[in-house]
C-alpha cells in the first residue's frame, strides 16, 4: 500500500479536502475492469478500478492525478512486463582513423579537450593532443531497451497557492468520460473542456447550463483561460539516454487502460 499526499501528487492535494490517502496495488478484479474500459472505449471502468483500491472517491480525482495514479499502477503492476522504451540510437560516435582506432562519444571528445587544456604543459605529452586527433563520424546504432520508472517521469505540479476564480473548480474524472464522448459534437466540442471547470453541477449538461445562465461571458472566459493555462500531471515525454553514446532520446509515454495488456 502506498500513501499519496502533497509531496507526490501532481495536484499537491490542492483540490481536495482530504490531504492524504493510500492506494493498494491492482489485482485481477481491477484488470477485468480495465478490460471493460478497453472493450467499451470508456475511461469510467478504469476510474472504477482505481476507486476499488483507494481510500478516496476516485471520481473526485483531477485528470492529472488520475493518470499519475494509473501510471503508478502500470509501472508496478507486473514483475516481468515493465513499461519499456526501445529504440535504435541515431546519435553520432566518432571513430579514430589513425593510431589506436578508438571510438569516442561527443562527451568523451569534449572531456578529452578539457583535460588536455587544463593539465600542466609538462604533462601534456602523456595525453592525446585533440588537435592531432583525426576522427570520422558514424551513426551509433546501439539497440537500447530501458524500463520506465516513476523516477524517470516528469511531473508537473500545481502551485499550492493557486486560487481559482469564483464559480470554478478543477475538472474531475467524474466528467472525463462524458467529455470524451462529446468530441464529435460540433456545437459542444469547444465548450466542453471549459464547462468542466464549472464547480456547480454534476454532469457536463449541468455545467453547460450554468454557463448558459450567466448574464455575460465572464465565467466562460475564466474557464477557457484556466483550461489553457493550468496544468498538472505527468508529462507525456520521457527523455532517456543511449547506453552506448549517451545521446538523449525523447519517447512518448501515455498510460491508458490498453497498456495494462501490453506485456
Amino acid at each position: 500500500m502506498t500513501e499519496f499526499n502533497a509531496s507526490n501528487l501532481p495536484s499537491k492535494t490542492v483540490p481536495y479536502q482530504v490531504k492524504s490517502f493510500e492506494m493498494k496495488p491492482f489485482r485481477v478484479a481491477q484488470i477485468m475492469q480495465l478490460s471493460r474500459a478497453v472493450a467499451l472505449q470508456s475511461i469510467q471502468p478504469a476510474v472504477d478500478a482505481l476507486d476499488g483500491v483507494m481510500e478516496f472517491d476516485a471520481n473526485l480525482l483531477t485528470d492529472g492525478d488520475f493518470y499519475y495514479l494509473l501510471a503508478h499502477q502500470r509501472i508496478h503492476a507486473y514483475a516481468h512486463s515493465p513499461l519499456q522504451a526501445t529504440w535504435t540510437c541515431s546519435g553520432l560516435v566518432f571513430a579514430e582513423k589513425e593510431g589506436l582506432k578508438r571510438n569516442f562519444t561527443k562527451q568523451q571528445l569534449a572531456d578529452l579537450v578539457e583535460e588536455y587544456d587544463t593539465v600542466p604543459d609538462t604533462e601534456k605529452h602523456l595525453l592525446t593532443d585533440p588537435s592531432e586527433l583525426i576522427v570520422t563520424s558514424k551513426l551509433c546504432g546501439h539497440e537500447n531497451q530501458f524500463d520506465i520508472t516513476m523516477e524517470m517521469l516528469n511531473t508537473v505540479f500545481l502551485d499550492p497557492e493557486l486560487k481559482l476564480a469564483p464559480g470554478l473548480d478543477f475538472p474531475r474524472v467524474s466528467t472525463l468520460g462524458e467529455s470524451q464522448n462529446r468530441r464529435d459534437n460540433p456545437e459542444q466540442q469547444n465548450i466542453v473542456q471549459a464547462a468542466r471547470w464549472v464547480s456547480e453541477g454534476k454532469t457536463i449538461d449541468d455545467k453547460i447550463a450554468v454557463l448558459e445562465a450567466q448574464p455575460d461571458l465572464v465565467m466562460f472566459e475564466q474557464a477557457l483561460r484556466a483550461n489553457a493555462t493550468i496544468r498538472h500531471g505527468l508529462s507525456r515525454i520521457v527523455t532517456v539516454h543511449c547506453a552506448a553514446c549517451g545521446e538523449p532520446a525523447n519517447h512518448s509515454f501515455d498510460v491508458r487502460p490498453e497498456t495494462f495488456f501490453d506485456v
